[in-house]
């Protein structure tokens, strides 16, 4: 009877692993199609952004306002592929932009007091008007909500459940001006123990079904892409209390506005949209400006000598690191600025001066290409 039973048991645990193994493997594949997804889809927003903001310099009045709206939900859609990725935990690139934390903030105390318990008091204290942080508006929204849902759940049972959110400008020391976020309950709180491994990836304290542990190892995760870090003041029965400190972001890269740009760039996309819209933009800003395919890229850039080319990457980025390898191997000096429409794992591209995301802000191009020609 015992070996019976123990072979129900070892059965019962090789259907489980094998069951595990077949959700694990449907996570890759569907990471794997996000990723194609998100990399034609990114190229579409590329040239509807970049058409929008050609189109708006030619109207005003009502018309202005309707393109403005159609590059913000262009802007919001791009906003859905980047959380598809997260979903999927695929490394995908920053979109690095000025963010006021004190819009995200604010965002994300309007979802709270929309599907939290409305017995939850959340109180809001802003001490600036305005608090910049170079980085992605999404990713850091993420901040607040995740700190906001486990506040929430710290404060089960309480009588007067409250949760406070305050963001300020410090000075720290030697680090200079930060901006800090705090997110404060008054719930069960938390010992030692727990708060040595809060930060865990999978650690939870929740019942089985209630909660991932990925939340505040987010959090954690976001802060320091973004060179920051996170505090935590706790006791059992004393509330908690989460710190979340950014850097301040530096203000622009000097005023372009004006400037003689004699620089020549090269774009390289093989999406015929893309490539002659960021053209158009950047001719607009002064800059002589070839395009072309990337199978054509090593043949132009050795005719026309660029300052700077502007490399699109294929899904997997192969095929825009070989044309890299290449430029580089012909002993051209000019500088590379990557552009990818979906993501790139643990190889690091190198032989290039930057890599940025599509879609992105003409705005944002134009601040980018500026930033490596002046390196």
């Amino acid at each position: 009877v015992a070996e019976g039973l123990q072979r129900l048991r070892d059965f019962a645990a090789v259907k489980a692993s094998d069951a595990q193994l077949r959700q694990a493997q449907k996570m890759e594949a569907v990471g794997e199609l996000a990723a194609g997804v998100a990399h034609n889809f990114n190229n579409l927003l590329q040239g509807i952004v970049g058409n929008i903001h050609l189109a708006r310099m030619d109207t005003s009045g009502e018309a202005k306002s309707m393109l403005d709206a159609a590059e913000e939900t262009s802007m919001r859609a791009a906003d859905m592929v980047r959380q598809l990725m997260l979903f999927a935990q695929k490394d995908f690139l920053q979109q690095n932009r000025d963010t006021d934390l004190l819009d995200a903030a604010r965002k994300a105390v309007e979802i709270a007091r929309g599907t939290f318990d409305r017995r939850i008091k959340i109180t809001e204290e802003y001490l600036t008007s305005k608090l910049l942080v170079r980085g992605d508006a999404g990713h850091l929204q993420q901040i607040f909500l995740n700190l906001f849902i486990n506040a929430r759940d710290a404060l089960d049972g309480r009588i007067d459940p409250q949760i406070r959110v305050r963001c300020e400008q410090v000075n720290y020391g030697d680090l200079g001006l930060l901006a800090r976020i705090e997110v404060e309950d008054n719930g069960i709180g938390m010992d030692a123990q727990t708060r040595e491994r809060i930060f865990d990836p999978f650690f939870t304290t929740k019942p089985v079904g209630k909660g991932t542990g990925l939340g505040l190892s987010t959090v954690y995760g976001i802060a320091q892409q973004h060179g920051g870090w996170v505090d935590c003041r706790s006791a059992e029965g004393c509330g908690s209390s989460l710190i979340v400190y950014l850097p301040l972001a530096v203000s622009g890269v000097g005023d372009l506005d004006g400037e003689a740009l004699t620089a020549r760039l090269l774009v390289v996309d093989d999406d015929e949209t893309v490539r002659r819209t960021t053209q158009q933009v950047l001719e607009q800003r002064g800059y002589r400006v070839y395009a072309c395919r990337l199978r054509d890229v090593v043949e132009v850039a050795l005719r026309e000598q660029p300052d700077l080319v502007l490399l699109d990457l294929s899904t997997d980025g192969q095929s825009g690191r070989a044309a890299l390898e290449e430029i580089r191997a012909r002993g051209l000096k000019t500088k590379v600025l990557a552009f990818t429409g979906g993501w790139i794992g643990a190889e690091r591209l190198t032989g290039v001066d930057g890599v940025v995301r599509k879609p992105l802000p003409p705005n944002e191009l134009i601040r980018q290409v500026h930033k490596v020609l002046a390196n």
